[in-house]
């Protein structure tokens, strides 16, 4: 959270600098009304304000449906109706939603941590479907609901999540690129199969 809070000060400067209108010495001695000129400032203390709900936001208790030993990374697989769920970070590039472990998590719990806060979703994670060699942990997860785009609590980190299928996996660029090759052969499995990917 420390860490978290000082990058949110970064950005809250950062967006501060950027809002603020440029005023020259002349305009800053005149009487003009300088209403309008809050705006922004008002705009950039409500943004904040959003950021610091959302990234204080407690993530849903870890499932208990599968047992698991920690590991330096975790994140979720998740295929529903042949599209896979990915998140996208504010550089443009998407990957499928994961991260790093906290001390002594276990790893299933740490994709369903990440996942809820890279995508909003609160999903089971199922099975260990493989380990990369970086050592990230990959779980099948599941979610029931409704398809639509998901709101990620942590703003910070990730600008949105969404779902795609495979003819859409050309029009991104991919954090891991070889990742996505193995994601979409099994979203493509899972589609010449008509189930989803277990």
């Amino acid at each position: 959270m420390d860490t978290q809070l000082r990058n949110l000060s970064s950005a809250t400067n950062q967006f501060r600098l950027r809002s603020l209108p440029f005023r020259s010495h002349q305009q800053s001695q005149s009487h003009t009304p300088m209403r309008k000129s809050y705006r922004p400032v008002i705009k950039s203390l409500l943004l904040v304000s959003a950021l610091v709900l959302g990234g204080c936001s407690q993530p849903p208790q870890c499932p208990t449906q599968i047992e698991s030993t920690p590991s330096t990374s975790a994140g979720c697989l998740v295929i529903e109706n042949n599209k896979l769920l990915v998140a996208q970070t504010h550089q443009g590039v998407v990957s499928i939603p994961g991260g790093s472990s906290n001390a002594g998590e276990p790893s299933h719990c740490a994709a369903h941590r990440e996942t809820w806060e890279e995508t909003g979703l609160d999903v089971t994670p199922t099975k260990l479907v493989r380990v990369f060699d970086n050592g990230f942990h990959l779980y099948r997860c599941r979610w029931q609901g409704v398809q639509e785009q998901s709101s990620a609590p942590f703003v910070l980190e990730i600008d949105k999540a969404f779902w795609i299928d495979s003819s859409q996996f050309s029009d991104y660029t991919w954090r891991f690129p070889e990742q996505a090759q193995w994601l979409l052969q099994k979203l493509n499995e899972g589609e010449t199969k008509k189930i989803s990917v277990d």
